[in-house]
């Protein structure tokens, strides 16, 4: 780098001070990025979720629980994490409907791995229970089943690091844009 460079950036990093209208700005603009107010077609989509949500943990508790006596215990267990994720499910859908907003960053998290998590118990579950199966055709109709939910869950996942990635490249394009400002405010006002 050439000394005019040089002595340029270390006289804009000397400049350089935090104004607080423009962090306040910063800071309501990040809180925006984050937190999405839930319009009232999304909330009709949360309540949705929670009510299938809350089905599920019926029907899936109730399937693990009255399931015959030669039922395969994995396949108890495989019952029951669905109603456990079920319930999950209706937590974040209440946590979310309880405070009007999404945060895109934990709840997204939460929904993300909460459907992967779930599509590679399913899958590993499956695929030991049909491996013991003794009909083979049987066992990779089990297989080709699960496999569109282990689809859904990586899209799930997918989107959710996509999302990550722009909001945090959405992040540190505001923390330029205030930066310069505070360097173009501190130039304007020793002019």
């Amino acid at each position: 780098m050439n000394s005019a460079r040089k002595e340029f950036r270390d006289r804009l990093v000397k400049m350089e001070q935090k104004t607080a209208g423009l962090q306040d700005k910063y800071q309501e603009e990040i809180k925006v990025m984050f937190e999405t107010q839930l319009t009232r077609r999304m909330k009709w989509e949360w309540i949705v979720t929670g009510i299938l949500s809350i089905g599920f943990v019926v029907l899936f508790g109730t399937a693990a629980i009255m399931a015959p006596s030669d039922f395969p215990v994995l396949g108890r267990l495989l019952f029951g994490s669905g109603a456990v994720f079920g319930l999950a499910w209706a937590v974040l859908a209440a946590v979310i409907l309880r405070r009007g907003s999404v945060n895109v960053t934990s709840h997204g998290k939460a929904a993300a791995g909460m459907a992967w998590c779930f599509a590679v118990l399913l899958m590993a579950a499956v695929l030991v229970l049909a491996s013991k199966h003794p009909d083979r055709i049987v066992g990779l109709h089990m297989i080709c089943g699960v496999v569109p939910f282990l689809i859904i869950g990586a899209v799930f996942l997918l989107q959710y690091r996509i999302q990550e990635a722009e909001l945090k490249t959405r992040e540190k394009l505001l923390e330029i844009e205030l930066r310069i400002a505070e360097l173009a405010e501190t130039l304007e006002a020793k002019e």
